[in-house]
């Protein structure tokens, strides 16, 4: 099943709003990564309805494979909501990305089309200068996580760095 299968069936969509989300994946049988995705689309008809507002929530960029990063960015652009993902919360992430991709973690999801305004990522502890001009040219937003930083004693993230390259907070 293809996700573009997905959105235009409105049919399923109006069934599946119908379901606790957490049940949709049990009750469909597609496997965890569509089960997902068709439990957003389910919220995203309930926000058409204005219900409330639905996003991909998308891990790390370590525990998601290209197909995964690059089709639930371009799913969240067609259906107009955004991608939410953990981003350079620990050193593991930035190793993942070098030695997988050759990129940093924020070039990676750039690269996938996972940036850009309705995109929230969570952390950003260890970004280079160039992560902060890449997140602030995309227009995504930055959630400051300093108790969940404390405890998982992972660092702090430097806001006079983001501040100075004008990230969104």
């Amino acid at each position: 099943i293809s996700i573009s299968t997905v959105m235009k069936e409105r049919a399923i969509l109006v069934a599946i709003a119908r379901y606790r989300l957490y049940d949709i994946d049990r009750l469909l049988g597609r496997g965890f990564v569509y089960g997902g995705l068709l439990a957003l689309l389910a919220g995203l008809y309930a926000a058409s309805m204005r219900l409330f507002t639905a996003l991909f929530g998308l891990h790390a960029q370590f525990t998601v494979g290209d197909t995964t990063l690059r089709e639930s960015a371009e799913a969240a652009r067609l259906l107009g909501t955004g991608v939410h993902i953990h981003c350079c919360e620990g050193f593991t992430d930035l190793a993942d990305a070098r030695t997988k991709h050759g990129v940093s973690a924020v070039e990676r999801l750039a690269q996938a089309g996972a940036l850009g305004p309705k995109t929230i990522l969570a952390h950003c502890i260890h970004v280079s200068e160039s992560d902060c001009e890449l997140i602030a040219k995309s227009g995504a937003t930055v959630s400051h996580q300093p108790r969940s930083n404390m405890n998982n004693s992972v660092g702090a993230m430097s806001l006079a760095q983001m501040r100075g390259a004008n990230v969104n907070l």
